[in-house]
């Protein structure tokens, strides 16, 4: 008895994707002797399956006539609806390369930053555009090929990642990012800054002279009266100059000046004959000496020299006390300021205190909403003087332990004043560091080198 297997006719296989806008047709070849595949039969099953449009009977065919025996199956695109088209991510657009605006600022030799080295494409002016954001896009949505017919949704696109930082505004739409003051311009992570300092390129001469944000000046300062916050750089001679800074000081050389500082002092050169307050510390780099002139640090002094060969008289003092004065006398002034201020502003507010803010013309209203702001400013700025000058009025005497440092030779005539303890070298000192031992109330040195201790005549 014999057997016969029947021949295989061709057939095919109808796949949609997950969203149904789109479908493949996978055809078999049939075994010699068998029936192929028709076109009009893949078309027709579309008709059942519910697809409506989208038929691309072309391609059905061409892939009909293609399909020979003893192939592999062929899989193509048989019908397709409207594809959903996903939305473009924001996009932000840097005025300054982003790979200068990431890098770290220069540093000095005292590791804080060198102003006077930062790249001037850095470098923004109040009102200029750091950068701007092309919003993304919803996209396109799209069909199903199937009935009912869907509406597939497409992606939108992710908003771009950038924030203000210090010192810069955003436009009410969102997509303009401005500087509000100058300085050097920051991007750290997704938050676009402004690190605020006026830059001088000019020598400074008489009159006084305020920056807000602090100040990096290229040129000397002659007889000029400076106020900084945060910081100021000297990169020039500092001549017969008051210096007040609300930060740190940074200078190379200073003659006959006064100079207050609620930071830190870094000299590179020479302090000679100057009246120094500070309420940190003294870091000199390896040309630095003081030369005549009263220093007083709160938080210590490290120095390459000490005095002069000749003999020059010169006093160096950590002490908290002088500065606390220096700091009294200043609160008196701003407070005395601050009133007058207030007072002022109250006499421009007096017309407008019976009327609607709303029923004023616009130019009125935005004066008034700004002298309210200034008010309000001088008002808590005068709590903040009160606060301090109570606790200063309270404040006790500390006990110090920092020290003086010399790295080079300290010159007789100096006198050293630390806490209560107070000493005038006779002799000359090497590489020393002067302090007071706990419970002691005079001055004893020690070599940098050695730490041999040896006990000073007071």
């Amino acid at each position: 008895m014999s057997t016969s297997s029947a021949i295989r006719d061709g057939r095919f296989e109808v796949r949609f994707n997950d969203n149904y806008t789109e479908a493949t047709v996978t055809i078999y070849p049939p075994e010699p002797g068998g029936k192929p595949v028709s076109a009009d039969a893949i078309v027709k099953r579309f008709r059942e399956l519910g697809v409506t449009y989208g038929i691309r009977e072309s391609a059905i065919r061409e892939a009909v006539h293609s399909v020979q025996l003893g192939q592999d199956p062929l899989t193509f695109v048989a019908a397709q609806g409207v594809l959903p088209v996903d939305g473009m991510d924001g996009v932000i657009h840097f005025r300054i390369p982003p790979e200068i605006l990431t890098r770290p600022l220069p540093k000095n030799r005292f590791g804080q930053v060198d102003w006077f080295a930062i790249e001037p494409e850095r470098f923004v002016e109040a009102g200029q555009e750091l950068a701007c954001i092309v919003p993304p896009s919803a996209g396109t949505p799209g069909k199903t090929l199937i009935w009912p017919i869907r509406v597939i949704e497409a992606k939108p696109g992710k908003p771009a990642d950038l924030r203000p930082g210090p010192c810069v505004r955003v436009s009410e739409d969102g997509f303009h990012f401005y500087a509000t003051t100058e300085g050097v311009a920051e991007l750290q992570g997704s938050r676009l800054g402004v690190r605020a300092f006026s830059r001088v390129h000019h020598t400074l001469r008489g009159g006084l002279h305020r920056f807000a944000h602090g100040a990096a000046i290229v040129g000397d300062t002659i007889g000029a009266w400076i106020v900084s916050g945060n910081f100021l750089s000297l990169r020039g001679r500092a001549l017969n100059s008051l210096l007040r800074v609300n930060g740190d000081l940074y200078l190379h050389s200073a003659i006959g000046c006064k100079i207050v500082v609620t930071g830190d002092l870094y000299v590179d050169g020479t302090l000679n004959n100057c009246q120094v307050d500070i309420r940190g510390k003294i870091l000199g780099g390896p040309d630095s000496q003081i030369v005549g002139g009263s220093i007083c640090a709160q938080s210590g002094i490290q120095i390459q020299q000490l005095g002069s060969p000749m003999g020059t008289p010169t006093e160096v003092m950590v002490s908290s006390g002088r500065y606390n004065q220096v700091r009294a006398q200043e609160i008196e002034e701003e407070l005395a300021m601050c009133e007058s201020n207030i007072e002022s502003i109250y006499r421009a507010l007096k017309p407008f205190s019976t009327l609607r803010l709303r029923a004023l013309p616009e130019e009125k209203q935005t004066l008034v909403q700004k002298l309210q702001d200034q008010l309000q400013a001088l008002e808590e700025h005068q709590r903040m003087l009160y606060g301090e000058r109570r606790s200063l009025s309270i404040s006790r005497p500390e006990s110090v332990h920092a020290t003086i440092q010399v790295a080079g030779t300290s010159y007789p005539g100096v006198r050293i004043e630390i806490g209560n303890a107070i000493t005038v070298l006779g002799t000359p000192a090497e590489n020393c560091r002067f302090y007071v031992p706990f419970g002691e109330n005079r001055v004893r040195s020690a070599s940098l080198k050695m730490e041999q201790e040896k006990v000073l005549a007071v």
